[in-house]
């Protein structure tokens, strides 16, 4: 397809179109034809569109040229691991990816080891948003990248004793209006991260035990955490010695049985209700 480039920066319509039966540029119901979709646009970018259906994914799809848009049909676009693959879906390597309008599942009863969901390998810039993530055996998002956006997202269920949003580290980013559902160990874990704001999330603890909404570790500094509703966890907020010079603000935490927070650094810390 032709390309038009946007007031935005967005092309009007999709470089290349991924489907199942046969209507896009690459067709079939693997991760190949999406990994193929990828490539085919070079080092210059470009938006590639995923047609509704359900993707098994038996290898990682890796977005290795910046200015990437990967988008799909919100719920209806479905990647999913293949049974025993044992791999992420999603790697990115490269600045200014956008991805959004995507379901991701897991199948984690079906994985024997290892298997998130998105792997940042330091890319920077980048925007993930819209997204479903349910089941994953390890971690939903992980990695490393800076000055980065993740919004709109719908957790559920996700990591098998693992943290949902583990980071080492992030820097000069925002995680808001996020929805975690019954995480199984912490919602979000910023390990040695500065410059960050946690906004606008809420927390649901479910039937998981030993489950935290936000855990800071390592030397976190200068993290803004505001507007947090978390109800039923076992514990709040968890802060390590080496974290200082953070805000917490306007935060309902219901924890119940473990801590509703421990705040050990030098930090700010206003409006906190704790029933």
């Amino acid at each position: 397809m032709s390309v038009i480039m946007g007031m935005t920066g967005r092309p009007p319509l999709p470089t290349v179109v991924v489907a199942q039966d046969g209507s896009g540029d690459y067709n079939g119901t693997t991760e190949k034809p999406i990994q193929d979709a990828i490539d085919s646009l070079g080092t210059s970018g470009g938006w590639v569109y995923i047609k509704p259906g359900t993707y098994d994914i038996s290898n990682t799809i890796v977005i290795d040229a910046s200015s990437v848009i990967l988008s799909g049909s919100t719920h209806t676009s479905r990647l999913a691991v293949a049974p025993a693959a044992n791999c992420d879906i999603l790697e990115l390597h490269t600045n200014a990816v956008t991805v959004y309008d995507l379901y991701f599942f897991g199948k984690r009863s079906m994985q024997t080891s290892s298997s998130s969901c998105i792997y940042l390998n330091k890319p920077n810039y980048c925007t993930l948003y819209n997204l479903y993530f349910y089941d994953f055996y390890t971690h939903a998002i992980t990695g490393e990248t800076m000055s980065s956006f993740i919004y709109n997202c719908l957790f559920y269920d996700t990591g098998s004793n693992n943290d949902t949003i583990y980071l080492e580290p992030l820097y000069s980013s925002l995680i808001t209006s996020c929805i975690f559902l019954a995480p199984t160990k912490s919602g979000i874990h910023l390990h040695d991260s500065d410059f960050v704001t946690i906004n606008s999330c809420i927390f649901w603890g479910g039937s998981a035990s030993n489950n935290t909404c936000i855990e800071l570790s390592g030397a976190c500094r200068k993290i803004l955490v505001t507007s947090i509703n978390a109800g039923y966890v076992y514990n709040g907020i968890v802060e390590s010695d080496n974290s200082n010079f953070n805000i917490f603000d306007d935060i309902i935490i219901y924890a119940q049985s473990g801590t509703a927070y421990s705040f050990v650094g030098a930090n700010t810390k206003t409006g906190l209700l704790i029933p």
